[in-house]
C-alpha cells in the first residue's frame, strides 16, 4: 500500500502520441461508434511513450456526443510491432471499465487500475465497446506514421479479451489513434513484482523469492 501511494504521488507526465492539428481521422479507433459493438487495439511504440505508471488516456474526437453501452480499456507489453489481428488472452491487464461515451475534443479516462509500463516492450492498448445500438461516423484523430492497429466490429455480439466473434467484420489502419497518457514519472518508483514463489511455508513464516 505504500508502495503504491508512492506511485501516486509521484510527479505525473502528459505523453502525447500526435496531435490534431496536423493529423487526419479514422471513424473506426478506437471506437467504431457506427456499429453496436468493436473491439480495437493499437501499438505504441516503446520510442513513443516513458516508462512509469499510466493513470490516465485520453483520445480525441471530431463529431458530437454520444453515450450508449460501456466501454473497457486494457493493456499489456509486447515486442510486437505491427497487428495483423486483434490478440487476445488471459494476460491483459484490465485498467478500466465504464460507461461508453463520445464528445467532440478530447475524451479522458482515469484509470482504475494503473498501469505499470516498464518501457521494455511495445505498449498494447485494447478497448472494447458494448452496446446496443450505433451512432453518427466520430471521427477519432490518428498518426498515421506510428505503430499499428486493427478492429472488429459488428452488431447484437458481445466482444470479450479472450475471444473473436466470428461474424465480426474487420479492419486495420498503419498507425494509431491521437493519444494522451498520463504517466507517473521514475522518480522513487518501484515496479511490482512478478514471478512470486512461496516456499518453505511454516506456521511462523515463508520464504518468498
Amino acid at each position: 500500500a505504500i508502495i503504491f501511494a508512492m506511485h501516486l504521488s509521484a510527479q505525473t507526465n502528459n505523453v502525447v502520441v500526435g496531435d490534431t492539428t496536423t493529423s487526419t481521422t479514422s471513424n473506426y479507433f478506437p471506437i467504431y461508434w457506427y456499429y453496436g459493438t468493436s473491439f480495437s487495439e493499437s501499438i505504441y511504440p516503446a520510442s513513443e511513450l516513458a516508462p512509469g505508471l499510466i493513470t490516465s488516456v485520453s483520445y480525441y474526437y471530431q463529431g458530437g456526443s454520444f453515450s450508449n453501452g460501456t466501454i473497457t480499456i486494457y493493456m499489456k507489453e509486447v515486442d510486437q510491432t505491427t497487428l495483423s489481428n486483434v490478440l487476445v488472452g488471459s494476460d491483459f491487464t484490465e485498467v478500466y471499465s465504464g460507461p461508453a461515451s463520445s464528445a467532440n475534443g478530447c475524451n479522458s479516462y482515469m484509470l482504475t487500475s494503473p498501469f505499470a509500463y516498464s518501457g521494455a516492450g511495445n505498449l498494447l492498448v485494447a478497448v472494447i465497446r458494448n452496446g446496443s445500438t450505433y451512432d453518427s461516423y466520430y471521427g477519432g484523430y490518428k498518426k498515421a506514421t506510428v505503430g499499428s492497429s486493427y478492429v472488429h466490429y459488428y452488431d447484437g455480439v458481445s466482444y470479450n479479451i479472450n475471444s473473436i466473434p466470428s461474424s465480426s467484420l474487420t479492419s486495420s489502419m498503419s498507425g494509431v489513434p491521437v493519444t494522451k497518457f498520463e504517466i507517473a514519472s521514475l522518480d522513487g518508483f518501484c515496479f511490482p513484482p512478478t514471478s512470486i514463489v512461496a516456499s518453505d511455508i511454516t506456521t511462523d513464516g515463508v520464504l518468498i523469492s
